[in-house]
């Protein structure tokens, strides 16, 4: 059993940024852009410089703490 729970942690992903569902986002406007498969989405960023994707009433949004995460395991930081 604990080869199974070994093998689900190492299959897990980590998680990032939250989404927000239906409502009013307070923003400030970046750009657009479209998926590959033709969705429109806006990019913003919040109040507070948050980096944000609008897309329809749902918005996804990344803290400053997720993105040192995101550089952290991309390897950012290592020497050499």
């Amino acid at each position: 059993m604990q080869h199974i729970n070994e093998q689900n942690q190492q299959t897990q992903r980590q998680v990032y940024g939250e989404i927000l569902k239906g409502g009013f986002f307070l923003r400030q406007y970046v750009g657009e852009a479209t998926t590959s498969d033709g969705k429109k989405f806006e990019l913003a960023v919040t109040m507070k410089n948050n980096p944000m994707i609008i897309y329809g009433n749902n918005a996804y949004v990344l803290s400053w703490n997720d993105i040192y995460n995101m550089a952290s395991e991309a390897g950012l930081f290592e020497e050499g």
